[in-house]
C-alpha cells in the first residue's frame, strides 16, 4: 500500500505550483463571494462547489469530470435546476397549508439534486460539485451577482486549466 504518492519525488515543484494555483483560485472565489454575497449558506455552498471544481481540474486533470465542456455545462444545469426549484418551493410555501418550510426545501432540494444529475448524465456534463450547487440554490434565498460570480469563476477556473495545461501532470500512480 503506497501512503506517498511515487510521483511526488520527481515532480515536486508541479505539486507546489498546483497547490500555489489553488491557493491562488481559492482565495479569488472566497474574497468574491464575501463581498457580493449576503446570503452565508449559498456563499458557503457556492464556495464548496467551487473548491470541489478547483480540486478536480488540477489534481486530476485528465479526469473526465475536468473537461471544460462538462464543467461549465454542469454549473449551467445546476444553476438553472435550482433556480426552478426554488421558485417551486417558493410557490409551494404559498399554496401549501399542509407541508412545513422544511419539509418544502427538502422536498425541492432532493428533487433538484436529482434532476441535475438526470440533466448532467443525459448531455454527458457529470461534474459532481454542481449537483451541491443545485441544492444550495434551492434551500436559501440567493442573488443574481452570487451566481454570476460563480459561472464566471468556473469559467475562470477552466480557463486557467487550459492555460496551465503543460504544467498539469496526471499525478495518481497506476
Amino acid at each position: 500500500m503506497l501512503i506517498i504518492n511515487p510521483n511526488f519525488k520527481h515532480a515536486r515543484k508541479t505539486y507546489l505550483f498546483k497547490c500555489f494555483v489553488v491557493l491562488i483560485a481559492m482565495l479569488v472565489v472566497l474574497i468574491t463571494l464575501q463581498l457580493i454575497s449576503n446570503n452565508a449558506i449559498l456563499g458557503a455552498i457556492g464556495a464548496s462547489s467551487l473548491a470541489s471544481s478547483i480540486f478536480i481540474t488540477f489534481a486530476l486533470p485528465r479526469s473526465p469530470a475536468a473537461e471544460p465542456r462538462r464543467m461549465i455545462g454542469s454549473y449551467i444545469v445546476g444553476i438553472a435546476i435550482g433556480i426552478i426549484f426554488y421558485y417551486l418551493g417558493e410557490y409551494l410555501l404559498h399554496v401549501s397549508h399542509f407541508f412545513t418550510l422544511a419539509i418544502i426545501y427538502e422536498i425541492t432540494g432532493a428533487l433538484a439534486v436529482t434532476l441535475t444529475m438526470f440533466f448532467m448524465v443525459l448531455f454527458s456534463l457529470e461534474h459532481p460539485p454542481a449537483a451541491g450547487m443545485a441544492l444550495g440554490i434551492v434551500i436559501d434565498p440567493w442573488r443574481d451577482e452570487t451566481l454570476l460570480v460563480i459561472v464566471i469563476a468556473i469559467i475562470l477556473i477552466t480557463g486557467a486549466k487550459i492555460l496551465l495545461k503543460p504544467w498539469l501532470l496526471t499525478d495518481s500512480p497506476d
